[in-house]
């Protein structure tokens, strides 16, 4: 099963309407609602490759790999910073996303550690990812990766979001990630802004 060249998930199914915004000081973000979130937002999913030569993550000098990040609300970086909610046109703060967790899995993963848990690269982790975003890698040289590859080609994974905080009933979101496209690779950035000034640019 083929893909686009970009694997990017359509929102499916969300849970709330919050979405990711920047809030800038003297916005209506500067002062939003703080409140524990109830549900979570899927906001999008990728999936490419980090290939030696034209990798645009400098992931080991030697290795290419596979890479999944997928981005939900609520997360540590909801703690700190403000989304939209589209419904009411309003801004909110979560006091619960640090409890957020990611994991996927596949009926492919054999001998690899199914669910895998994601690590949090947001924002504020210091880890150099996009805002909300969690992320794992497979290195492409290992054995026991092609056949993990060769059945996300075929089908889909899955991927769950779990937080016991969540206000709701439901405490988990399950969802597919997009076709896995083995020529797929980031597209380089060709515009960059940046807002403020000295040591804390926006």
């Amino acid at each position: 099963m083929k893909n686009h060249v970009w694997a990017a998930a359509a929102v499916a199914a969300l849970c709330t309407t919050l979405t990711t915004a920047n809030a800038a000081p003297g916005d209506s973000a500067a002062d939003p609602i703080v409140v524990p979130f109830g549900s979570f937002s899927n906001l999008f999913t990728q999936v490419f490759n980090d290939r030696i030569g034209n990798s645009r993550f400098f992931n080991g000098p030697n290795t290419d790999r596979v890479r999944v990040s997928t981005f939900v609300n609520p997360s540590p970086d909801t703690d700190s910073f403000a989304v939209l909610n589209q419904a009411n046109g309003l801004w909110y703060r979560s006091t619960n996303g640090a409890a957020t967790s990611l994991g996927f899995t596949h009926a492919a993963m054999g001998n690899l550690l199914a669910p895998q848990p994601m690590t949090f690269v947001g924002l504020t982790s210091n880890f150099g990812g996009g805002r909300s975003e969690y992320t794992w890698s497979y290195n492409r040289a290992s054995p026991a990766v092609a056949p993990l590859l060769a059945g996300w080609d075929a089908t889909p994974f899955s991927l769950t979001a779990s937080n016991p905080q969540l206000t709701g009933a439901t405490k988990t979101l399950t969802y597919s990630a997009p076709d896995y496209d083995a020529t797929a690779l980031p597209a380089f950035v060709t515009d960059v802004r940046l807002t403020g000034g000295g040591l804390n640019p926006l």
